[in-house]
């Protein structure tokens, strides 16, 4: 009896030794779940950089079209060249409707575009080439590498 007895004991310690996990088994399961949590976290942060940059480019392309349908309501002074501007300058100091519209889109570029800045330029038979662009720093991540242009040609 006393075989059978202490086989059984040994049977028990085994069991007892191994019901649970050792402090090596915990930290090394919390390594990998830190590691994972860390991934998870820069993806989350790249996808909002993405949206951001993306939300950035479709209010470009809808300043675009604005413009356009701005021109194309006011044709003859378009074709004129009452609405040509370039990037960085300031629209004229008299009050025609011409400059209004101009102060207004570059107001808005301004409003809805990170540095937003607009260029206009339509020639003769009608073909207009609008350019905006603003500063992308927060999707790029780079401050050298910043400014973004959306250019959008079309004939009124």
């Amino acid at each position: 009896m006393r075989t059978q007895k202490s086989s059984m004991m040994n049977t028990n310690n085994r069991r007892n030794r191994q019901a649970g996990f050792t402090l090596i088994e915990v930290m090394v399961s919390v390594l990998v779940l830190g590691i994972g949590l860390l991934g998870l976290t820069a993806l989350q942060a790249q996808g909002l950089r993405g949206g951001s940059s993306a939300q950035q480019r479709t209010q470009a392309t809808l300043l675009a079209y604005d413009m356009i349908e701005r021109l194309r309501a006011d044709y003859p002074a378009a074709i004129a060249g009452d609405y040509n501007l370039d990037v960085d300058e300031d629209p004229a100091e008299d009050a025609t409707f011409q400059v209004e519209q101009q102060s207004d889109w570059l107001d808005t570029l301004g409003n809805l575009l990170t540095n937003g800045d607009g260029a206009i330029d339509c020639d003769a038979d009608g073909n207009c080439t609008i350019t905006i662009q603003w500063d992308d720093s927060r999707a790029s991540g780079d401050a050298n590498d910043a400014t973004r242009q959306f250019v959008f040609t079309t004939q009124i």
